[in-house]
């Protein structure tokens, strides 16, 4: 009975053996940061077909390659020659007895391991690409007062680079090159330019986009801020190399600058409109490294010359990052008028902007005169006086004649001020004139000389108390 149960477990172990799984072979780096295979198919042991491994090494580094096996197992290692059409396999080492083996300080080629063990035996092979990108410097290739330009040099040159290349093994006694990368991929990825401030503040149209391209030559908008560069740089088997500039001064200048206004300024496309007398200051800081400043004002757009791309200077002013027009130099003629700011700087750099002011034409809208009023000193419309302007029905008045009668025709009150207010009293009197009609006439002048008179400007006011 034990003799047949032994029998029975040697059938079984036996027929498990038959249908186990053979030795599998491995082989493979440590070191290598891209992997990829080859375009062609071998003939492997047993006739099935498979790729080879591509490891490329970055910066020249030399590769390695380990093989292991299931079983104790002799390892033959080759490596390639191609001698006039032919393939060589020139032995360099062999380990007897183990399970795996190594190679180290391997240089670009082609590399084979024969690994024969008792039951089995295989081949595998793979190809070692030492990639040798590095880093030379950045040259400015331009500065001045139109643009930046940089470009990164790199060994190999990017733009006259010889790709690298494997044989196809299955094409001999034919060689045939397959390229790394392939022929339609280009060697550098990407190049990415950062910069350490931003070169061209507060100017809300600024061009980024040569920031991110695949090209290590730049040619950047003319910086306004001298600022470090720097640029990451990756290639197509994924290798990144960075480096950055000493700072490189900037030598465009930018011109622009505020207007600003004791009035409310109101935008019309690109100009703004006030009324007239119009004070107005011109501030120069936003203009960006300029040392010089040039001002100035043109005539009346109505006074352009035909064939003059401006009209007459109507003042200029030099050597000040900020000009006041206020006072007796208020613009006060309705028109629409240019403002030019000129800058430059030590670098011989100039830049120019025109802005635009608009005074506008006059106008008395007789809606804004009450028809009573009630001086009876409960702080509630107690004097008769224009009503308070908020939809802009009084502009550009220059001078204005305001004369109250009474029912006889007598002048009770009389002034030439814009905020005139008559409180009920007789003119230069404590007299206080009774409950009743009275009658006005309003003459008003506007700055362009527009007068506001006659009937439509006469009117009945009620007087209570």
């Amino acid at each position: 009975m034990m003799r047949l149960i032994l029998t029975s477990l040697l059938v079984l172990l036996n027929t498990c053996m038959l249908w186990a799984e053979p030795a599998v072979s491995r082989l493979w780096t440590t070191g290598s940061q891209y992997r990829m295979t080859t375009a062609y198919s071998i003939p492997a042991a047993g006739g099935q077909l498979k790729d080879d491994s591509i490891y490329v090494y970055y910066r020249g580094q030399t590769g390695n390659l380990n093989a292991a096996t299931a079983s104790n197992a002799v390892f033959q290692w080759d490596s390639l020659r191609i001698n006039q059409g032919t393939l060589e396999f020139i032995p360099f080492k062999t380990e007897v007895n183990v399970l795996e083996s190594a190679c180290s300080n391997l240089k670009s080629g082609y590399y084979r391991v024969r690994i024969q063990s008792i039951d089995s035996q295989d081949t595998l092979a793979a190809w070692i690409c030492q990639d040798t990108f590095r880093f030379i410097g950045i040259n400015i290739l331009n500065n001045n007062c139109d643009n930046l330009q940089l470009k990164a040099t790199t060994s190999p040159s990017v733009a006259s680079y010889s790709r690298y290349y494997y044989y196809d093994l299955g094409l001999f006694p034919e060689p045939f090159k397959n390229y790394i990368p392939r022929s339609n991929v280009s060697y550098l990825l990407r190049a990415e330019w950062t910069t350490s401030k931003a070169i061209r503040p507060n100017i809300s149209q600024a061009d980024d986009s040569w920031m991110t391209q695949a090209s290590p030559y730049i040619s950047a908008p003319a910086p306004l801020v001298s600022a470090q560069y720097t640029v990451c740089l990756t290639n197509v088997f994924g290798d990144t190399l960075m480096r950055t500039t000493a700072e490189i001064p900037a030598q465009a200048t930018y011109a622009s600058f505020q207007i600003i206004s004791d009035q409310e300024l109101t935008a019309q496309n690109d100009t703004l409109k006030g009324e007239a007398p119009l004070p107005l200051s011109f501030n120069a800081n936003p203009s960006q490294n300029a040392q010089s400043f040039n001002w100035k004002g043109y005539k009346g757009m109505s006074s352009r010359r035909i064939g003059a791309i401006l009209p007459d200077i109507l003042w200029e002013e030099s050597g000040f990052q900020n000009v006041n027009r206020d006072g007796e130099l208020s613009y006060t003629v309705t028109d629409k008028f240019p403002i030019q700011l000129r800058v430059s700087n030590s670098f011989g750099c100039t830049d120019s902007i025109i802005k635009w002011v608009r005074v506008d034409s006059s106008f008395f809208d007789k809606e804004l005169i009450p028809n009573l009023f009630t001086p009876n000193g409960d702080g509630k419309n107690d004097v008769f006086k224009l009503k308070a302007d908020n939809d802009n029905k009084l502009r550009s008045i220059r001078k204005i004649e305001v004369t109250i009668f009474n029912r006889n025709g007598e002048r009770v009150f009389s002034s030439n001020k814009l905020d005139f207010a008559w409180d009920g009293k007789a003119s230069g009197t404590n007299f206080e004139c009774p409950p009743g009609v009275y009658f006005w006439v309003i003459k008003a002048t506007g700055y362009d000389e527009k007068r506001y008179k006659g009937k439509e400007y006469r009117g009945l006011l009620h007087l209570f108390r």
